[in-house]
């Protein structure tokens, strides 16, 4: 019988980062382009970081270590 940890692998934060990244993809984006500053993809994916650590806040959740800067590529790179 598989341990505990690796029956929950898919519960990661990589795993879950990885798979609803991909369904965030392919939401089409029907914002003006032009007049965006941000991804739909990259604001969705910084809402599922505030939910995920339950932070209202993810400037204050970055400053304060729990994750690393979103320009790092460990945090949401798509490799």
């Amino acid at each position: 019988m598989a341990s505990l940890s690796q029956q929950k692998k898919h519960l990661s934060f990589s795993a879950l980062k990885q798979a609803i990244s991909l369904h965030f993809h392919a939401i089409k984006d029907s914002r003006v382009q032009g007049k965006c500053d941000y991804s739909q993809h990259d604001v969705l994916m910084s809402a599922f970081a505030c939910m995920y650590f339950q932070d209202p806040s993810l400037s204050e959740l970055m400053c304060s270590g729990t994750i690393e800067p979103f320009h790092s590529p460990k945090v949401f790179s798509q490799r």
